[in-house]
Parts: structure tokens; sequence; C-alpha cells
């Protein structure tokens, strides 16, 4: 099968395009899935640069990705909810697998039916960027209908999802930073107001306001104290990256651990509460995604598609940052295109 590899930690440059490597096979509980598209998030090339080699290990080659949208193609004997040819969508475990390939093996427990709504394209966008916000709000924040929601960085690929599950899930008010090309988008999405970051600080905004839940998309390791600024004392600050330039070494992670230790001992002596959230695999939560897709509630943005031996030009892109909403990686040339202009799609 085709896939992309690598052999070593490094630039976009350590990317492979290989042609024979073995179809995977199905375990009993296991489903093999004909991939029809990817995504790229920048977790992915943070992987691939070796920020995360502590914890992704030494072992090669490796397969980058972590979103897949496919058909599938095989299923062990004790899978009983799955047959060949649905149409599925899932979140593999972020460090040992990879989804940049013809075929990728998964256990049917983290697998769910893509939207019908949606071509694969496009549900190949969702998994870890909704996940990932649904985590966040539902599971850390356990944010209540009518609560003051700010989100920092709500243009990306998470920032998207966070916005509108918190207003068209959670009927939360939604505020929300972003710049001032992406304004009327995220207002579009669902925000009920819009700072731009650029020209307005919003930590001095909504200094005497106060809101009830912060979800910081962009991370660092000054925001929750910026944030607790503007947070009620019952308040909760929802951080998806506590520090966004680490290398993780040995020592960088118990730095980070450290500031995690200490944010969390502030919120617990004066509040408000500090949250780390780190997305997992989850099929009821992408059940849930579903279905608010599949009624209209919640949408995706795609801002560019590439095919498979391109993957390089997309892992740059991401690393540039300032994406609206997702890449996407199309790996079977029979993938339906959606509603886009030849342009957009690089070959």
């Amino acid at each position: 099968m085709e896939a992309i590899i690598y052999n070593s930690y490094g630039g976009p440059e350590v990317l492979e395009h290989v042609r024979d490597l073995p179809i995977p096979t199905a375990g009993p509980t296991e489903i093999v899935i004909k991939v029809q598209a990817t995504s790229v998030n920048p977790v992915d090339w943070k992987i691939r640069s070796g920020y995360l080699k502590l914890v992704a290990g030494s072992s090669f080659p490796k397969i980058p990705g972590s979103d897949l949208s496919g058909i599938i193609h095989a299923v062990g004997p004790l899978v009983n909810d799955f047959k060949l040819g649905d149409e599925v969508y899932s979140l593999v475990n972020l460090m040992y697998h990879g989804t940049c390939a013809e075929y990728v093996v998964v256990d049917q427990s983290i697998v769910a039916l893509k939207p019908k709504n949606m071509t694969h394209e496009e549900a190949a966008s969702v998994p870890l960027a909704g996940l990932t916000a649904f985590q966040a709000l539902v599971d850390g924040a356990r944010v209540l209908p009518g609560q003051s929601v700010l989100v920092l960085g709500a243009s990306g690929g998470t920032g998207t999802f966070v916005v509108q599950l918190a207003k068209h899930f959670l009927s939360a008010y939604v505020l929300a930073t972003c710049s001032d090309a992406n304004r009327s988008y995220v207002a579009s999405l669902g925000a009920d107001e819009v700072i731009d970051y650029h020209s307005e600080d919003c930590f001095e905004i909504l200094k005497e306001r106060k809101v009830d839940v912060v979800v910081d998309c962009v991370g660092g390791r000054d925001r929750y104290d910026l944030a607790a600024g503007i947070l009620r004392r019952s308040g909760k600050y929802v951080t998806l990256n506590p520090d966004p330039s680490a290398h993780l070494t040995l020592g960088s992670a118990l730095n980070v651990a450290g500031g995690i230790v200490s944010c969390k001992l502030k919120g617990l002596i004066w509040g408000p509460s500090y949250i780390f959230t780190a997305v997992k695999p989850s099929a009821p939560q992408l059940n849930a995604l579903s279905e608010l897709i599949s009624s209209g509630k919640i949408k995706t943005e795609i801002e560019q598609v590439y095919t498979l031996d391109h993957l390089r030009d997309a892992h740059l892109k991401s690393q540039e940052g300032h994406v609206r909403g997702k890449l996407v990686i199309r790996v079977s040339n029979q993938v339906p295109s959606t509603n886009r202009t030849s342009s957009d799609v690089l070959f």
C-alpha cells in the first residue's frame, strides 16, 4: 500500500512517499479501513519534528496523521457493529498509529459512522478538532446553558468547533478572539461577540465584566494568570496547550508539568480552576458530533485540500500558523471533491 513515512525526526523533508508497505490485517476486535482522506493538525508536525519524542519514542518508521475518514475494507471476527463497505471516521492514537496511508487498522471501539451529509474530505477534518472541543467544553469546563465562554484562537481548526459547540450544543454566550480578517466568519459560526486580537486586548476589555469559562486554543505559560483577571472566582480556564513552544525533553516536560501544577494550586487556593485537556479517541462523542453535523448545528471549514504526495506542503502551511479551519489530505483519488474551485486542491 501507499503511505507517507519518516525514519527520523526532523523537518518536512523527512517525509517520504512509499508504495510497498503491506496492508494491515484485522485482529479480533479490529477494523481495516481504506482511508479516503485525513487531515493535518499541529500535533502531527510537532511529533514529526521531535517535539514529543519523549512520548512518541524512537521506533521508526512512523506514519503521520491522526484523523481519518474512509470505507471499511475488513473486519475482525468479534466486530458486530460494522460491516464491509460502511463509511466511517475516527481519531487514532496520536503517538502510535498514522493515517497518511491507504489502509489503517483500528479497534472498533474508536470508530463511528461518518455523517451522511459530509464528504470524506469534510469528515476527515472533524475527529481531532471536534473531540478536543467537545472534551474541553463538556468533560473539562462542564459548561452550562447561559454561561459565558471566551474562546481564544477562535478561527483555527479546534477554535471553530469550540465556538459552535458552546453556542449551538451548550447554549452558552460566546465571546471569541480572532484577526479582523476572520471576524465575519467567526460571527457566522455563532459567536455573540468577536474581538480582534490585533487591535483589542480581551483581557482588558473583559476585566470588569468577567466570564465563566475561557477556552484557550492558543496556549502559553502565562495565559492562566491573564485569564484569571477576567474569570469569575468560580470560573474555569481550559487550555489545550500549556506551552506551545516546548520541545518535550525530560527537562522541559518537568517544567511544563511544574507550570501546570502551579496553576492548579493557584486555582485551588483562590480560583478560578485550571484545566488541561488532552484529547483522547471516543466513539460515543464522535456519534454525538455526527448528530450535530447531520442536524446542521455544526459545520466544518476547510482552508485547503492537498494530495498525499503534497503532505510536506501541508505540514509547512500548518507550521506557519493562522490557518482558518483545517488542512485536509486526499488519500484516495476516488474521493468526491467538496464544493471548491480546482485551484483549492493541490496536485
